[in-house]
């Protein structure tokens, strides 16, 4: 245990022998000048779509909840959302791959939930 650096814990049980999963056959997968040239264009273009989108956002006053949707639904909805996003978060802890939980889609249901519970009436 002593050979582990402090932050082991969130990626040790990531297997880099995998094809996609990390080690120096996924870091020399790309050409330096091709991760260059894309990081570039993406960059580019995330700054284009902010400077085109930014005056067309306006803030309400009062946050806009759906009247369709009863209180009882959307305490269901957060209450499984949550008991399946700390099922997520347990089988990451158990099995040392906390890194994962930094993919869109766990950063989603983050924000989905706060949204939700921040704006339950």
């Amino acid at each position: 245990m002593a050979d582990e650096s402090f932050l082991s814990w969130a990626y040790a049980g990531v297997n880099n022998t995998l094809a996609g999963n990390g080690g120096l056959d996924c870091v020399l997968a790309l050409p330096p000048l091709q991760r260059a040239l894309e990081t570039i264009l993406f960059t580019a273009i995330g700054l284009l779509e902010i400077y085109v989108a930014y005056p067309h956002i306006r803030l309400q006053a009062t946050p806009v909840v759906p009247s369709t949707m009863h209180r009882t639904g959307r305490r269901l909805l957060i209450a499984f959302m949550c008991l399946t996003f700390g099922i997520e978060l347990g089988f990451k802890f158990a099995t040392r791959q906390m890194i994962w939980i930094l993919n869109p889609c766990h950063i989603v249901t983050m924000i989905q939930v706060h949204w939700v519970t921040l704006f339950s009436t």
